[in-house]
C-alpha cells in the first residue's frame, strides 16, 4: 500500500477511506464506467488452464487461438498423442523404480544422508534427508529465518518447528504419512487410487506421462514421468495463495546413480515468475 502510494502519487490517506468508497458505489456507478471503458470490438479472451482439456474446445468455437509458454512466450499449439492402450499408473511408478535402480536395490537401502543447499538474494537454505532402515526418515530445513525438522519412525510422525512440539490434527498426520518414504514412488506403488491422464504431457520438450494423485481438501498432486528415461521430472501441486489457487510446478533434474540408486542431484522450486530456488545436492552419503 505505501508503494502504491507513492507509484500512483495517491493522497496520504487514500486507503484509510478506500474501503468506505467501496461501499458507496452503486450498480449504476458500473455500468456508467463499463459503457465507457468497456469496447465490445476490442476485448480479448484469456484462457488459463490444462490445455490438453481445454485447447481443441476452443478452436471448434472459431475463434483464433494462440499459445504462450510457462515464461508467457509465444509458441506453437501443443501435440497431445494418447498414452498407449492398457498402460496404467501402476505401470507408470514401476517403471520409474526400475529406472532408478529396482525395487529390490532401493529395499535394500540401510542408511541414505543427503544434503543440499539454495542461495537467493544472499540467505542461504540448508536441506537435509536422514534415512535408517527399515522405517526412520529426518527432514530437516534450516535458514536465517528458522528451522524445521519432521520426523518420521514406523507410523509415528512429529513435527518440530524452531525447537517447538507442532500439534498436529488426524488429517495432517494423514497427509504427513503419505510423504514418509524416502522414495515417493514406493508409497504410490501400493495405492488403487492413482490416475494416469489419458494423454502425454510436455515438459520443457520432454514427453511425460503424468500421474493425479488424490489429495484430501485439495487438487490432486499430478507426478510427471520422463518417457524417455522413466523418471520423475516434475510435481504439481495446487496451492493457495493471495491470489486464489496457483500451480506450483517443482522440477527434479541431474539424476546421478550414487549406491546402485539414482538421486536427482537438483530441484527447482518457483518462488514467482522469474525467480526460482534452486536446491543442488552438496553431499550424498548411501549404504
Amino acid at each position: 500500500m505505501a508503494g502504491n502510494t507513492l507509484l500512483y502519487n495517491l493522497p496520504a490517506d487514500y486507503y484509510n477511506g478506500y474501503l468506505t468508497r467501496l461501499e458507496a458505489v452503486t450498480a449504476q456507478d458500473v455500468q456508467r464506467v463499463a459503457q465507457k471503458y468497456w469496447k465490445s470490438d476490442k476485448l480479448l479472451i484469456s484462457v488459463v488452464g490444462k490445455a490438453a482439456d481445454i485447447a481443441k474446445p476452443l478452436e471448434r468455437l472459431g475463434y483464433p487461438v494462440s499459445y504462450v509458454s510457462f515464461e508467457g512466450q509465444p509458441t506453437e499449439a501443443p501435440k497431445f498423442d494418447a498414452v498407449p492402450a492398457g498402460l496404467t499408473a501402476a505401470k507408470v511408478i514401476e517403471s520409474a523404480l526400475q529406472a532408478m535402480g529396482g525395487i529390490e536395490r532401493i529395499n535394500a537401502l540401510q542408511s541414505v544422508n543427503w544434503k543440499q543447499e539454495a542461495s537467493i538474494m544472499g540467505i542461504t537454505i540448508n536441506a537435509e534427508v536422514a534415512f535408517t532402515a527399515p522405517s526412520t526418515l529426518i527432514q530437516k530445513q534450516t535458514s536465517p529465518m528458522g528451522a524445521s525438522e519432521t520426523r518420521y519412525e514406523g507410523d509415528n510422525v512429529t513435527v518440530m518447528q524452531n525447537g517447538a512440539a507442532k500439534e498436529l490434527s488426524a488429517d495432517e498426520k494423514a497427509e504427513l504419512m503419505a510423504d514418509r518414504f524416502l522414495i515417493d514412488e514406493l508409497g504410490l506403488l501400493t495405492r488403487n487410487d492413482l490416475k494416469l491422464q489419458e494423454t502425454k504431457v510436455d515438459v520443457n520438450g520432454e514427453a511425460c506421462y503424468a500421474i493425479e494423485i488424490p489429495k484430501a481438501g485439495s487438487d490432486p498432486v499430478v507426478k510427471l514421468y520422463s518417457i524417455a528415461t522413466g523418471l520423475r521430472i516434475r510435481e504439481a501441486r495446487t496451492q493457495e495463495g493471495p491470489q486464489g489457487k496457483a500451480v506450483v510446478n517443482v522440477d527434479y533434474s541431474d539424476y546421478r546413480e550414487v549406491g546402485g540408486v539414482k538421486f536427482p542431484h537438483e530441484m527447482k522450486v518457483p518462488l514467482q515468475p522469474g525467480m526460482d530456488l534452486i536446491f543442488k545436492t552438496t553431499a550424498l552419503d548411501v549404504k
